[in-house]
């Protein structure tokens, strides 16, 4: 019951990051080089050559925050805007689905007859808590989609860092040359966290330049 009718995602893929961060993130634990605390702006010493954080000393720091670099002191003064998301994740023992369906929703199947439904847009709501108008939306989606019977088994919101133009924000601060960001990456973190990433080490690194639609040299004009 779709209007404009439902075409199939061809040649994708699903990467499944509530497995894949925490596993990397217990790697790198192994490794004595992961910590996991929320980290306290004010404790932060930055020096001409250095950042120093409850003794720690690097060379620079580089700000991966999604949504939560609107608290940032050093990059909130760059446009984000958020837009929070909610999916669903269902059941359907009936459901012949091996790509993704996308309509004004989508499906993805997930294996073993689950899949999840998505999604929402909501840019004034910024409670990353589900909600029961996204879950209904999310409802008379799916019914739109499939006709099969279906039973909802999770509900998951989050805040996209989308920005106002629709780029991403990586780049160096603008007075403090070891301070870095990198993000912005909106709806497509997957498929941009490695491109946006390896430009900021060959910035760093090897003094290439960035892309100009995607630098925070772009939005100076609001650093005060």
């Amino acid at each position: 019951e779709t209007p404009f009718g439902v075409g199939e995602v061809l040649h994708t893929g699903l990467i499944n990051t509530r497995i894949l961060i925490p596993a990397y993130q217990e790697k790198l634990q192994k490794e004595g080089v992961y910590f996991q605390e929320r980290l306290d702006y004010d404790a932060l010493e930055i020096k001409d050559n250095s950042v120093c954080y409850k003794g720690i000393s690097a060379k620079r720091i580089v700000f991966c925050e999604g949504y939560g670099m609107v608290h940032n002191p050093f990059f909130n003064y760059l446009p984000m805007v958020g837009s929070k998301g909610e999916l669903l994740s269902f059941e359907a023992d009936d459901l012949q689905l091996d790509g993704v369906l996308k309509s004004d929703g989508f499906i993805a199947p997930l294996g073993s007859n689950t899949f999840k439904i998505g999604t929402t847009y909501d840019n004034d709501d910024k409670d990353p808590s589900p909600t029961a108008h996204g879950r209904q939306t999310l409802i008379e989606k799916l019914e739109r989609l499939i006709s099969c019977p279906y039973h909802i088994t999770g509900q998951m919101a989050g805040i996209r860092p989308t920005v106002k133009d629709r780029r991403p924000l990586v780049g160096v601060h603008p007075k403090y040359k070891n301070l870095f960001i990198l993000n912005g990456l909106g709806t497509h973190g997957a498929l941009l966290a490695p491109y946006t990433a390896t430009s900021l080490y060959d910035f760093i690194e090897n003094g290439k330049t960035i892309d100009k639609e995607m630098n925070i040299t772009r939005h100076s004009r609001f650093f005060q």
